[in-house]
């Protein structure tokens, strides 16, 4: 973090010099948003819009930090004008669909992402939220299918063969993708697909003991892994390494931000009723 100031401070130099320098605007704007400072990466980038709006990585980039600020139409405005500047930047297409998703056009989204894949079929990115966007059009179709739709029905099979398919096919670019593997793994489970269970159950016991050994967080997370058959102890050890790394985020923030004035100090837990016995936790 330190040395993110500090180059910010340099570009921020650099532009007291030249104060239109369109890489320095947009490293000055990607240094300000890791540091969390939206609205000065904002500025930033418009900055060098504003000197050439043709700049597609000024482009994109604003977009990022305008979808962070939750200013969905302007990440839209920029996301469309990256992609007709060049319609085969994948970022362009990733950017385009994550707008689509925000709006709740689950469809679209599919589209923009099945796009961004057809540029680059090795790129991770468009394929994990390729996967994920399927798997959530999958559960939207099952309120019809509870009303016997049979359409309904037809489609979902058809989503989760595609999600599957993408999973697979980053696991095979990449085997030790942990992210790819759970994600296939999950939704086979969440459609009742058991082929290769008792395999896939052992590699995920094998992967969550891997990211402990290293220190990691599992990719794992605790909610999620109530729904596997996986040793209490081993669920306990999941959600502490998870309690451990969002304690560091915290940290993180605070020496950012200082100590917010909202904070408060957990109260004990109240003494069980008498004659009634407390639920474990």
């Amino acid at each position: 973090r330190e040395r993110l100031a500090d180059a910010a401070s340099v570009y921020e130099g650099a532009l007291r010099l030249q104060p239109i320098h369109e890489d320095a605007l947009n490293n000055l704007g990607n240094a300000l948003r890791q540091l969390g400072r939206l609205d000065g990466a904002k500025h930033a980038f418009e900055r060098g819009l504003h000197a050439n709006p043709l700049n597609t990585n000024l482009l994109l980039n604003a977009g990022q930090v305008y979808q962070d600020l939750g200013q969905l139409e302007n990440t839209g405005r920029v996301a469309e004008e990256a992609f007709r500047l060049n319609p085969i930047l994948i970022e362009a297409s990733i950017l385009r669909g994550s707008v689509a998703y925000a709006k709740g056009d689950l469809q679209e989204a599919i589209t923009h992402y099945r796009s961004a894949r057809a540029i680059d079929p090795a790129a991770q990115q468009p394929l994990l939220n390729l996967g994920n966007t399927l798997g959530d059009l999958y559960r939207s179709k099952e309120a019809r299918v509870a009303n016997q739709n049979e359409e309904a029905r037809a489609e979902m099979q058809v989503l989760h063969r595609e999600s599957v398919d993408v999973y697979e096919g980053m696991l095979r670019l990449r085997p030790d993708d942990a992210e790819a593997f759970l994600n296939m793994f999950w939704a086979k489970k969440y459609a009742c697909d058991w082929s290769h269970w008792d395999t896939s159950m052992a590699q995920l016991r094998v992967m969550v003991r891997q990211q402990l050994e290293r220190g990691k967080a599992p990719s794992l997370k605790p909610f999620l892994a109530l729904a596997f058959p996986i040793p209490a102890a081993l669920y306990l050890e999941i959600a502490s390494a998870h309690a451990q790394e969002e304690a560091k985020k915290a940290v993180s923030l605070t020496a950012v931000h200082g100590h917010l004035t909202h904070s408060f100090t957990l109260l004990p837990p109240l003494p069980a009723a008498p004659g009634r016995g407390g639920r474990g936790g």
